[in-house]
């Protein structure tokens, strides 16, 4: 277990399954619509993508339920209890990148999540593995799909690749995610 600032960084063991588990039952009957926000990065990690993110959660879980799945850091995900509930999914750390990339697909106890949780909104922040996921579990449970563009991909993807050729490929491929929402922010 990490202490960062007011956040706890530690394993997502037996206890905290649990109360994730117990606090989806709560959600599912307290009359809230819940709202599922994906991002493929968060703390420990600090950019204004996961600023934003954890702004969202604390301003939406006045009026409503909301989860957010991350991926795992190095194995380890925000533990605290708050009123929004984290959930880390299966990830893998990219140093030279410094972005986490999740694997939700992979993820069991995230598949037996979705199993138990009602949920009434899914918003991606990120056009990759999360948000790819994200769109297809709208679609599966027939929810509205957002979408929030945080950055200036084509340049971010030039900065890294030096390609045009490679920029315009990933181009394409994060557009379909966008394109599968109901809604771009």
């Amino acid at each position: 277990v990490k202490y960062m600032g007011n956040k706890i960084i530690g394993k997502q063991d037996e206890a905290y399954k649990q109360y994730i588990l117990n606090k989806i039952e709560e959600f599912n009957t307290n009359g809230k619509k819940t709202i599922v926000h994906f991002c493929d990065t968060y703390y420990p990690i600090i950019d204004g993508v996961v600023k934003v993110v954890e702004n969202y959660a604390k301003t939406l879980c006045k009026k409503f339920n909301v989860v957010l799945v991350v991926p795992k850091h190095k194995g380890m995900t925000v533990t605290e209890k708050t009123d929004f509930l984290v959930i880390g999914a299966k990830g893998h750390f990219f140093k030279f990148l410094n972005y986490d990339l999740g694997f939700p697909k992979y993820d069991g106890f995230l598949r037996k999540v979705f199993k138990l949780l009602r949920v009434d909104l899914i918003h991606g922040h990120s056009p990759f593995t999360m948000g790819s996921f994200a769109s297809k579990k709208a679609k599966k449970l027939k929810v509205p799909y957002l979408m929030t563009l945080h950055s200036q991909y084509k340049q971010d993807f030039m900065r890294y690749t030096k390609s045009k050729f490679l920029t315009a490929i990933l181009l394409k491929g994060i557009m379909r995610v966008f394109k599968r929402s109901d809604e771009v922010w």
